[in-house]
């Protein structure tokens, strides 16, 4: 039909692998005994919106303690009843635990790492980086600069903030354990107007990602895309290719804990692509850094770049 609209115009073009995936599959879902998170404690970011929200349940579906951090407690209060029951119908005897944590204000971060050595007696072994507004649309100049520095602080200076706490809550900060894994956005390989603040922030995230995968060698770090999916910050823009499994970004985290990601470790990841196809491949994922930032494409050094050899 003349005008119809592809729903997979932005996502078929960030394809890494020829299999695309929008919807679960066995690889990744948290009924897969491969994937069974009993006795971990993971934190989640950003709870209560729809990412944080469908992650929360599919970890505790998995069997993990979830500790859930939000601005509002309220809206929190309710994302945690959510996933008791979520809990209790998976029979996992896990903890859920609450703790209201505005991931910009230092004292608020503080305060929620206190509260897990409270609670369980040892540090948590997943982050997910998930909180953050998409903030003000428009030019950059002309936005609210409130509004800008609001999304940078959430989406980059918060993430750092979080991962500090996390490796330094445990026994050894110098050589911490664990994982961490930024949820990023497909904005970050493009150019997309009037969304400055946003992707910047969220390229800071990336990049500050693999400074953690260089500096710390035992600590797992990953990038993920969550895809388009429908939630309440799905700008109307996007909706109509938002097809993709909210649900999807906490099996995908399921995925990046095990060893068997370790060729990612570092690098960006989508919740579109295979994960069978991309382990196949990983030896060439690995050297030739296809998942890694790079710079800009000219080939720099002594006498230059050969411009006109073609």
């Amino acid at each position: 039909m003349a005008g119809a609209v592809d729903p997979d115009m932005y996502t078929r073009p960030f394809q890494l692998t020829k299999s695309m995936h929008r919807d679960p599959y066995n690889e990744i879902l948290p009924t897969n005994p491969a994937n069974s998170q009993q006795d971990k404690i993971i934190i989640i970011t950003g709870a209560y919106g729809g990412i944080g929200s469908a992650t929360a349940s599919v970890w505790a579906q998995a069997g993990a303690s979830v500790v859930l951090t939000g601005r509002n407690a309220d809206k929190l209060a309710e994302i945690e009843q959510k996933t008791k029951k979520v809990a209790a119908d998976s029979k996992s005897s896990a903890t859920i635990l609450r703790v209201p944590v505005d991931v910009s204000i230092e004292s608020d971060v503080q305060n929620l790492y206190t509260k897990i050595q409270e609670v369980f007696g040892r540090p948590a072994d997943i982050l997910i980086n998930n909180a953050g507004p998409t903030g003000p649309i428009g030019p950059s100049a002309q936005v609210p600069w409130t509004g800008f520095t609001e999304v940078v602080n959430a989406h980059f200076l918060g993430a750092v903030l979080m991962s500090r706490y996390f490796i330094n809550s445990q026994p050894a900060p110098a050589d911490p354990v664990g994982t961490i894994i930024y949820i990023s956005s497909i904005m970050t390989g493009q150019i997309t107007p009037n969304f400055a603040a946003y992707a910047i922030s969220k390229l800071a995230g990336q990049s500050f990602t693999e400074y953690l995968d260089a500096e710390y060698p035992r600590l797992r770090t990953f990038t993920l895309s969550p895809g388009i999916t429908e939630t309440g910050m799905t700008n109307e823009l996007f909706r109509p290719f938002a097809k993709d499994d909210v649900r999807m970004v906490g099996m995908m985290a399921l995925y990046l804990v095990q060893e068997r990601a370790d060729f990612l470790r570092g690098g960006f990841m989508s919740i579109n692509w295979d994960v069978k196809e991309m382990e196949e491949n990983r030896e060439e994922i690995r050297e030739k850094k296809l998942v890694k930032l790079g710079w800009i494409p000219a080939q720099l050094g002594e006498g230059g770049h050969p411009f006109g050899t073609g």
